[in-house]
């Protein structure tokens, strides 16, 4: 069984039903260390509930801010965009090679702005051959909804 609540606004460890075995498989198919981008912009694994559903987190640091000084939103939709592909990435059997699966839409409204570290849920809705459905929700360190998130992925097979 998998934990499926909710992450701790403490980003406290939740991983309830998968091994330490497990979990640093799937930690190692999110592969945050493995995307420059995502170092640059300050993108870390939070926490892996298991398979087809993360938590990634987004530091505030000077380099992400806009004129009000927020989170721009910009860097929201690239962490948003990195919890849904972790997500889908977890979902890879342990005896396969993950395919590619390049992000094909992705719907974000912004609810509030980010005044400090932010985390992004995502959770598989639906995986088919070709196509995969995440809804990821942004929080930030007071649980606050910063934004909600609609990402559509391409299965690409043999990549």
């Amino acid at each position: 069984m998998t934990d499926t609540s909710p992450p701790s606004p403490t980003g406290a460890s939740m991983s309830v039903g998968i091994d330490s075995t497990e979990r640093a498989r799937l930690i190692d198919l999110v592969g945050a260390e493995t995307v420059p981008y995502w170092a640059t912009i300050g993108v870390t694994v939070d926490e892996v509930y298991g398979p087809g559903h993360v938590t990634l987190k987004l530091s505030m640091q000077p380099a992400i801010l806009n004129r009000r000084e927020v989170i721009h939103g910009g860097a929201i939709m690239s962490l948003i965009d990195a919890a849904g592909g972790g997500a889908v990435r977890t979902l890879t059997p342990a005896d396969q090679v993950a395919p590619g699966f390049p992000t094909t839409d992705i719907n974000v409204t912004f609810v509030s702005a980010a005044r400090g570290d932010v985390r992004a849920t995502g959770r598989v809705v639906r995986r088919g051959r070709h196509l995969v459905f995440v809804q990821v929700e942004v929080h930030d360190q007071e649980s606050t909804l910063v934004a909600l998130a609609r990402v559509t992925y391409m299965v690409l097979n043999g990549s």
